[in-house]
This record gives C-alpha cells, structure tokens and sequence, in this order.
C-alpha cells in the first residue's frame, strides 16, 4: 500500500438497543446524512462484532474505529487513540466470547497478514448508560457532537 493512498475506512462498532453502546452506530449515521464525505472514504457498520472487520475492509491503509470506551473519564468525553494507543490497551478478556478490541484487532492482523500494514485509529466517546433502551444519554450526544466535530476537522 502506497504511503501517501488516501483511502480510508471509519467503521462503527456498538448496539443501539444497549443505550450509550449505540454511540459509534450514532456517529456513523451522522457521517451518512451530513455533508458529503470524500471520495476516498468508505463507511462500515460492524454491528457489535470487531472480527467482522476484515469482510468490510478493501484495502484502505487507514481504518478508524468508532465506539464507546469505557476509560475512566467523565461521561461524553472523547478519546481519540491512535494505532500505538489502541494496541496498548489493557488485554483483559472476561471471557472467550468477549474479546477487548485491541485482543481482536491482533487476531485480525495475525489471521489476515494483509492488513498488518494498516493504521488503526480509535474514536471513541465515554459513555455514561450502558443499559437496554434506544437512545442516547445527554452526555454521549455532546460528546457524539465534539466528535464529528473533530472527525471532519482532520477529514478537511
């Protein structure tokens, strides 16, 4: 992959159904009825399942990841962590059916040695309810909305 291809995959992640979960599918649908994007940039909702990454991708050399992240900060804040940051997350894994990203992206890379050229981007908002129900929280909207904000900002 050439160094200067501008293409570039910004793939949601989260369950609108879970409430604050909903935060990346949120940002998603904004990109998709705001103003045009470019040409290089291609959308992907992965539901709620990070290892359906590969089946979306195209060869984009970048691929920036939005959900929530439960980092500690007040509600609505925004994280933005790159390709570095995200692969040093915390690999804790409660479970085998519920692997954190970072464990799922290095699967990824291991299983499809094409994509170990990508940089990986995580824009994510703190979410303040984690619960069954539709809708946002008023702290995930701000944040949502500094997001785009951002997200656009570096896409100019």
């Amino acid at each position: 992959m050439p160094a200067d291809d501008p293409r570039l995959l910004i793939a949601s992640l989260g369950n609108p159904l879970m409430g604050d979960d909903g935060i990346g599918p949120a940002v998603l649908d904004r990109l998709t009825t705001g103003p045009p994007l470019p040409h290089s940039v291609h959308l992907a909702d992965l539901g709620s399942d990070s290892l359906q990454l590969p089946a979306v991708w195209s060869g984009e050399p970048r691929i920036w990841l939005v959900d929530a992240l439960l980092g500690g900060a007040a509600p609505g804040t925004v994280h933005r962590l790159d390709h570095g940051e995200l692969f040093a997350l915390p690999a804790a894994i409660p479970s085998a059916h519920h692997q954190p990203l970072a464990v799922n992206l290095r699967w990824m890379l291991h299983c499809f040695p094409r994509m170990a050229e990508v940089r990986f981007r995580l824009w994510a908002v703190e979410p303040d309810r984690l619960a069954p129900g539709r809708g946002l929280s008023a702290n995930a909207r701000r944040g949502v909305t500094s997001l785009l904000r951002s997200l656009r900002s570096e896409l100019s």
